[in-house]
């Protein structure tokens, strides 16, 4: 698979992309399930124990982020996804150009359900969910443990597709 929208190109990621992978996740950690910085190493071990896929972002040559997919379940016909931009490229409206387009592939694939998690206190991104039509379904309570060991929620948001 590989989607092209405009100058940007979502295709397979690669195990020589995953020291950026590493790189644009430490810089997201604030907003992260899981608030620990992974060294290469145990990167490359998530990548490889992972399933279903994760997908690589590029703004024409530029690496600029990734997408990755979890729980899949072909009998639900539903799938969780997740998107991590590098911090230059966040608020230009790729996120929304590549959900959009990524939204349409998983439909191709035969998906029905998209479900992901957004901490309460992400606005950026809850609200960029509920533009693509995500709406909040509940509240992990006490879901993330952030580095200075408080609790956080993290809403639970789904799209029929």
């Amino acid at each position: 698979m590989i989607l092209q929208i405009e100058n940007l190109v979502v295709k397979p990621l690669t195990y020589d992309e995953l020291p950026y992978v590493k790189e644009i996740r430490d810089q997201s950690l604030e907003h992260l399930e899981t608030q620990v910085s992974y060294t290469l190493q145990q990167t490359q071990q998530w990548f490889k124990d992972s399933t279903p896929e994760w997908y690589s972002i590029y703004l024409e040559t530029e690496f600029i982020g990734y997408i990755r997919t979890s729980d899949s379940n072909k009998v639900s016909k539903s799938i969780y996804i997740g998107m991590d931009l590098h911090v230059q490229y966040r608020g230009y409206g790729y996120a929304d150009r590549i959900y959009r387009e990524f939204l349409k592939w998983l439909v191709d694939c035969g998906y029905v359900h998209v479900l992901l998690r957004v901490q309460v206190r992400n606005y950026r991104a809850y609200n960029l969910y509920r533009k693509l039509g995500f709406i909040p379904v509940g509240i992990l309570q006490d879901f993330v443990m952030t580095s200075q060991e408080n609790l956080l929620d993290v809403i639970l948001m789904q799209k029929k597709i």
